[in-house]
């Protein structure tokens, strides 16, 4: 792995650590100040904006990593900036119309869907969160195509997520009440200011409105399955969130959520060499590098199980000790925690298999290994969670993240002859 490479590794690794520490912060936040029935009711409303944010990006993200990577790459400033303008306008003319839904129909989501009317509130701020949030993941994006990905962080939910947290906290200290509707609210102030510093940062890389309008075709031919993609990733990553919102009650979400956030802990390596790494395979795949991006993904895979397998280790032999740092009750988590700490070792396991795949042009058999993932999730979660409560619904993620990650692993290595668990092994490839 080359200097500059573990430089900006480095770089990226400190403000994704920030990113995830805003996560583990407004995990501690919301069980420290709002206990586990409010925990519940704000995730409840983030796991369905997540999901919305799926739609209103419709693929985008994974597709401006792709196509925008290489036109970065090459210095096509005219497919970057006509690029850049469609997938904003794009994302708005799906959000805005399904904000205003969701908003005018809050009430009949809260007790027709969910059985609680508390959640009124929140899914008032949801539908004004969901146009900003996904505008600033599009601006995330970008930022990656364009290699600043130590830079992207900050306009990801985990680094929204850490400002937030701090706005609660300060909100605390001055005595005002506290309830999820309130940090639903603080979300959606400090999104709109990232918004603003995120479309300076752009415009200062030299992106413009287009004054000549190149092709979009491919682009938008590719959104499909790079948004049935995205949604098999919901249904993985927050599927259990929701279900056990609609088949048993809050309180459940409440625990569910501290283990689970405390699970991604385990992949946050994962997610600071995927922004790296997504637009080099992109580049890569596109001037035919098979040898790069075979010694590109074996380090990256090594670099990863070395970093994570203290922290699982931590979560699956002391899990009541590390949830007892969020407050009473949480400890009820502990099983739930081991599955899923150990779901998400997996994934880190397989190195970038899901970016090798989807960067490479092998989107389409990507998409097909999570759709039939998606079939045993949905079913999963149908059987299990109604069942075993909480421990059900990290029985079920764990079995999805198993089966796509394992598929997708054995895919890298049958259709491009890359054996992503040979990472123990020293590369004989010389790739600068």
């Amino acid at each position: 792995m080359n200097v500059a490479f573990l430089r900006k590794s480095l770089r990226t690794f400190a403000t994704r650590g920030l990113s995830a520490s805003g996560t583990f912060g407004l995990t501690f936040t919301l069980g420290g100040l709002l206990g586990i029935y409010q925990t519940g009711i704000f995730m409840t409303g983030l796991s369905c904006l997540m999901g919305m944010k799926v739609f209103g990006c419709f693929g985008m993200e994974n597709a401006v990593l792709r196509f925008g990577g290489v036109y970065v790459g090459e210095r096509d400033q005219d497919n970057v900036n006509t690029h850049f303008f469609c997938s904003i306008l794009v994302a708005l003319l799906i959000s805005i119309p399904l904000a205003v839904a969701v908003f005018l129909g809050s009430s009949w989501i809260s007790d027709a869907l969910f059985h609680n009317h508390d959640l009124v509130a929140v899914f008032h701020w949801v539908a004004i969160e969901f146009p900003l949030l996904v505008v600033s993941l599009l601006i995330c994006a970008w930022m990656r195509a364009f290699n600043l990905s130590e830079v992207s962080s900050f306009f990801e939910i985990g680094m929204l997520s850490l400002f937030t947290s701090l706005m609660t906290w300060c909100s605390y200290f001055v005595g005002l009440s506290l309830s999820a509707g309130f940090c639903m609210h603080a979300l959606v102030v400090v999104t709109f200011v990232m918004i603003l510093i995120g479309l300076g940062v752009i415009g200062w890389h030299g992106v413009r409105i287009p004054t000549s309008i190149t092709t979009i075709h491919p682009f938008m031919k590719s959104l499909w399955t790079y948004f049935q993609i995205d949604l098999v990733f919901y249904l993985t990553q927050w599927g259990g969130l929701v279900t056990l919102g609609y088949f048993v009650n809050s309180f459940a979400v409440g625990i569910f959520s501290i283990a689970h956030r405390l699970a991604f802990t385990v992949n946050f390596i994962l997610t600071v060499f995927d922004s790296i790494v997504a637009p080099r395979f992109a580049h890569m795949s596109s001037a035919n590098d098979h040898a790069g991006i075979k010694k590109l993904a074996l380090d990256t895979t090594r670099y990863m199980t070395w970093f994570a397998a203290p922290i699982v280790a931590l979560l699956v032999f002391a899990p009541a000790w590390v949830l007892a740092f969020f407050g009473e009750g949480f400890e009820a988590g502990k099983y739930s925690l081991i599955l899923l700490a150990l779901a998400q070792f997996v994934n880190v396991l397989t190195g970038p298999a899901v970016f090798i795949l989807t960067m490479s042009g092998y989107h389409t058999l990507m998409k097909n290994i999570l759709l039939i993932a998606s079939v045993i999730g949905v079913l999963c979660y149908v059987v299990l969670v109604p069942a075993l409560g909480v421990l059900g619904a990290a029985l079920a993620i764990f079995i999805i993240m198993a089966f796509q990650n394992i598929v997708a692993a054995w895919a890298v290595n049958n259709k491009m002859n890359i054996n992503l668990l040979s990472w123990w092994k020293k590369s004989p490839v010389q790739h600068g």
